[in-house]
């Protein structure tokens, strides 16, 4: 097939927004076209609070020049532009979110006009004139490299960019809690979730908690229709069917139901697990902030949350070309794998919230007016 203008302008698209963002990991690794190399990119990292700075440094930059050359190439452009993506959204919260959105004032403006090209590219397809078009890779791989697939990616890339950028590790050195002039070793907050500020905590855990459950009351109703003898929980049964049989014996069954009910319960599920992770890690934060005999028990319900939260994310990217193609080997283990980790990450985080929730009740001798206030580093 002859390629078309519109073919032609996802070419000059690709190539005038992926080769500038590969030179800027180039800078960052290798200190060309006037970067700062990896040691000075590194300390940069460092002082924003990703620890050394070196491997987020590596990170960053491996990923800008592999989302950005494959962008420009149009080679495997999902993955390429989730690495965009990813990139894109960790700087629009770290560098960017706290000046607003307008680029004049050093916003995260320019950040979002990113995200918007590599999304549209990895949904559009990046045209005839790419690799994955000339390579025929959809054939090649039997997975199409735009539509669902492209829109799957965009939605992992910008979650590892949220999860990079709220697994950040600060601690805070000064400054003072509502009423004190000195801090206490349990004020002190470090980890996952400590860069939500300490005056919103509160607030992020409530509306992240009444999100979730709402969620999860619209997915159980949506669903009701879907459990059949085929799949007797519902939506929930394909998380566990063991092979593309099994599943297809799922999808049958669903005939005759509303298509619309599983595409909307399947992307309901979408969104859950921003709003679980944000309950569970603000929760475990906020009661760490407030009393210092909590111990571990903070981090592991925070940390485990958001591994459970990614592999909700897999899973449903999986589960998703299960419901809109033919279920494959391929979709159906990565979705059970997915699920068997999110179930028990999930478990694990509510056991080590409800371990941190009851140290810090029978902790009450401490004084409430640093808690009420969620005073700590990290704001």
């Amino acid at each position: 097939m002859e390629p078309t203008a519109v073919d032609l302008g996802l070419l000059v698209l690709r190539l005038g927004v992926g080769l500038p963002f590969a030179l800027h990991g180039f800078q960052k690794l290798f200190g060309w076209f006037g970067g700062g190399g990896l040691s000075r990119t590194a300390g940069w990292f460092a002082s924003l609070g990703f620890g050394r700075g070196r491997a987020a440094a590596l990170l960053a930059g491996a990923s800008e020049i592999v989302g950005g050359i494959g962008l420009a190439l149009g080679l495997l452009t999902p993955l390429a532009a989730a690495a965009v993506v990813g990139t894109m959204t960790t700087a629009a919260f770290v560098n960017n979110a706290e000046a607003g959105f307008w680029s004049v004032a050093k916003g995260w403006e320019l950040n979002g006009y990113l995200i918007v090209v590599a999304a549209a590219l990895a949904v559009a397809g990046p045209g005839a004139l790419a690799l994955d078009a000339v390579l025929e890779l959809p054939l090649r791989l039997g997975v199409p490299l735009d539509g669902v697939v492209g829109a799957g990616a965009v939605l992992l890339g910008a979650f590892g960019g949220w999860l990079r950028w709220i697994t950040r590790t600060r601690t805070g050195t000064g400054g003072h809690g509502r009423g004190h002039g000195v801090r206490r070793a349990g004020d002190v907050v470090t980890g996952p979730f400590a860069r939500v500020p300490a005056a919103h905590r509160r607030a992020v855990q409530h509306a992240s908690t009444a999100v979730a459950v709402g969620l999860l009351v619209a997915i159980t109703v949506l669903g009701l229709p879907l459990r059949t003898d085929a799949a007797p929980l519902g939506l929930v049964s394909l998380q566990l069917a063991a092979s593309p049989d099994v599943a297809a014996r799922m999808l049958d069954s669903w005939a005759s139901v509303v298509r619309s009910r599983v595409l909307w319960t399947h992307g309901l599920d979408l969104v859950l697990p921003f709003a679980y992770a944000l309950a569970v890690g603000t929760a475990a934060t906020r009661a760490a902030a407030r009393v210092a005999s909590v111990g571990p028990s903070a981090q592991i319900a925070a940390g485990a949350v958001l591994v459970a939260a990614f592999a909700d994310q897999v899973e449903n990217v999986a589960m998703g070309l299960t419901i809109l193609g033919v279920p494959s080997w391929g979709s159906v283990l990565v979705t059970l794998a997915s699920a068997t980790i999110k179930f028990a990450t999930l478990a694990v985080a509510i056991g080590a919230l409800g371990v941190t929730l009851q140290r810090a009740r029978h902790d009450s001798g401490v004084d409430d007016g640093v808690g009420a206030g969620d005073a700590g580093p990290g704001a």
